[in-house]
């Protein structure tokens, strides 16, 4: 694949492309439009107050980091470039974890202001609310993604 030209006139790679990139993918996630910002939020929580050691909320962040930041430097990183928001999706899995540190946090703070109510239960419930008006967006499939099938 190296000698490939994936549609790019010029570098595939460059730190030219990392300023474009990041004013979009930086917002992506707080944005509310393509990401539930409430699980943004809660990973925020997570990694300052997770029920865990520090150095552990640490890696999960590098892993996060990692995985959002070589696309900044790439031609066709941008989240907002055609289909290619599906490079977001790399980044998903360590920001779900401090989410779940995050609702977890949570779900203690409430738990003990509310006197142990069924608090489980009304996060459980809200995560759906929150997630649900996605759910259009995960099962809508794009043309590359029939070619995908068919091949």
């Amino acid at each position: 694949m190296g000698g490939e030209s994936w549609g790019a006139e010029g570098a595939k790679f460059s730190h030219s492309f990392a300023a474009a990139n990041l004013s979009v993918n930086g917002p992506y996630y707080f944005n509310g439009a393509e990401f539930p910002m409430a699980f943004s939020v809660l990973a925020l929580v997570g990694l300052i107050v997770g029920n865990t050691p520090f150095r552990r909320r640490f890696l999960i962040l590098f892993w996060f980091a990692l995985f959002w930041s070589i696309f900044l430097f790439f031609y066709a990183g941008s989240y907002n470039y055609g289909t290619d928001e599906r490079f977001a999706l790399m980044s998903f899995a360590p920001l779900s974890v401090l989410a779940g540190l995050g609702a977890g946090r949570l779900r203690e703070v409430l738990a003990s202001e509310t006197g142990k109510k069924p608090v489980s239960a009304v996060m459980a419930a809200a995560i759906v609310l929150i997630a649900s008006p996605f759910l259009p967006q995960v099962s809508n499939l794009g043309e590359e993604a029939w070619r995908s099938h068919a091949d």
